[in-house]
Order: C-alpha cells, then sequence, then structure tokens
C-alpha cells in the first residue's frame, strides 16, 4: 500500500509523527476491509503488518504503553492469518517479550 511505502521513507528520514499519520491511515483502510470480509487472510495478515509498522513508530517516540497495545494487536491478528506454526508468529512473540 502506498500509505506503508511512503511511511517507511519519513521513518527512515527519522520523522517518525508524519510516518505514524500514514501508518495510521493505512491502519484505518485496513480495518474496515478487514471489517467487510473477516474471514480474508490477506487482509488480516495486511492489518498485522500495518499494526506492527504503528507499534514500532509508537516504540521509537517512547510510547511504550501504545506500542505495546499495537504490538499486541499484531501478534492478535497474525495468529488469526497465518496460524502458530508461522515464523513471522515467533518474531512478533518476541517482540512482544521484549517490551
Amino acid at each position: 500500500m502506498a500509505f506503508d511505502q511512503q511511511g517507511d521513507i519519513l521513518r527512515d528520514e527519522g520523522r517518525l509523527a508524519d510516518a505514524l499519520k500514514l501508518y495510521r491511515d493505512s491502519l484505518d483502510i485496513r480495518m474496515r476491509l478487514t471489517r467487510k470480509d473477516p474471514g480474508n487472510t490477506d487482509w488480516l495478515r495486511d492489518l498485522a503488518v500495518s499494526y506492527d509498522r504503528v507499534g514500532d513508530v509508537l516504540r521509537q517516540q517512547g510510547q511504550l504503553t501504545d506500542a505495546l497495545r499495537s504490538l499486541r494487536e499484531h501478534l492478535s491478528h497474525s495468529r488469526l492469518s497465518l496460524g502458530r506454526s508461522c515464523k513471522f508468529l515467533a518474531l512478533a512473540d518476541e517482540q512482544v517479550g521484549h517490551q
């Protein structure tokens, strides 16, 4: 999604507030899509990615409580879309465990 790519560039430039806005815009779109079709595993996976990006920026900004909440949502949606055996889930578990 274009918002994510632009957000990645802004994040890499250190413009965290601007990146966060784009990531949240992307998250909002993906939440609406997922509500329309909750069984769509692609949308669930994309939603999980959005939560991860938001959580990562919040962590970098020092907003640890909100970051943890977002990373937990990432983990929850990853479990729904990918299942417990997915290697990406292990990475998400590790991220949440370090908070």
